[in-house]
């Protein structure tokens, strides 16, 4: 029936993509500026899980930025923005932090990671502003991540000692990097694709054949039986035991008779000429019409 082909279609779609993925490489690397912010600064520091995060505005970037540290195991968060309100609401998503953006300077002491994500038209974050917090780490890393456009950050932070400044430049060349090595392999990827759907089609034929010989099966048993127990009616004199006989000769005789149909049209599904011969069956034996993959869902959707 139509739900045993939606599942296979839907078991199909999670091969494939498991198969591209696992062949083709094509999902590695990130391929937008917020998760190859934070992959740059894994590399830096050597792993993010545990550590602490600043994070500077409350637009879509920081959202996803956000979103990228807390998969990389990140363990607290702070939201900074001139409105404590707008920073909580983002804050409470991650089970951050909020504080207002004037009280962000001091945190330099503390984070491992600074993601700068503001609307502001001119860099915000100088050295006069984090010098004295920086100096509080005593040399120990910073990662700060300028993905704003214009620059959050004065690039004179990166001269500061222990502080590792990325900026959209350095990012921006990660992404395109991840998206030219995708681009090439996607002929890969189609072509495995191209794969599973033909395999896919040819068993979505073939489930026109298995539900024939469910039904021809089905409805012979059901001749059978009612003609068998008519049958018994006129012969009460026969014991148990030769009912039973009687039983199992019937039942030989319908799987002895429907064997070699059932065997010629499994060999025959999937090879694309099998319509024809299950609609004439399906005539001949009187067994209805059946929904059949043309009629469900045509070749040309799968594209």
């Amino acid at each position: 029936g139509i739900e045993k082909r939606l599942a296979g279609s839907i078991e199909t779609a999670l091969r494939v993509g498991g198969r591209v993925r696992e062949e083709t490489t094509i999902g590695r690397g990130a391929a937008s500026v917020p998760s190859a912010a934070v992959d740059l600064a894994r590399n830096v520091l050597g792993g993010l899980r545990g550590r602490n995060a600043l994070v500077l505005g409350t637009g879509d970037m920081s959202e996803l930025g956000m979103a990228c540290l807390m998969d990389e195991g990140v363990e607290a968060v702070i939201v900074a923005h001139e409105s404590l309100e707008h920073a909580r609401a983002l804050a409470e998503r991650f089970d951050g932090a909020a504080i207002l953006f004037e009280d962000a300077w001091e945190r330099f002491a503390t984070a491992d990671i600074v993601l700068c994500a503001t609307s502001a038209p001119h860099a915000v974050v100088t050295p006069r502003k984090i010098q004295d917090a920086v100096e509080l780490r005593g040399g120990r890393p910073l990662c700060v991540l300028d993905i704003a456009v214009p620059r959050d950050v004065d690039p004179a932070v990166g001269e500061l000692p222990g502080v590792f400044l990325l900026d959209i430049d350095d990012i921006q060349g990660v992404v395109d990097s991840t998206l030219s090595s995708r681009r090439e392999r996607v002929g890969e990827a189609d072509r495995i694709i191209a794969q599973e759907a033909n395999r896919f089609w040819s068993w979505y034929r073939a489930r026109g054949a298995v539900d024939l010989i469910r039904d021809l099966r089905d409805g012979a048993e059901e001749i059978r039986r009612r003609e068998l127990s008519r049958a018994l009616r006129k012969l009460e004199h026969l014991s148990v035991e030769d009912r039973e006989r009687v039983e199992y000769l019937t039942k030989t005789i319908m799987q002895r008779f429907l064997h070699a149909p059932s065997v010629r049209l499994r060999d025959v599904a999937g090879q694309g000429r099998e319509a024809e011969m299950l609609e004439a069956l399906r005539y001949a034996f009187d067994l209805g019409e059946a929904t059949t993959p043309d009629t469900e869902m045509g070749e040309g959707e799968s594209g």
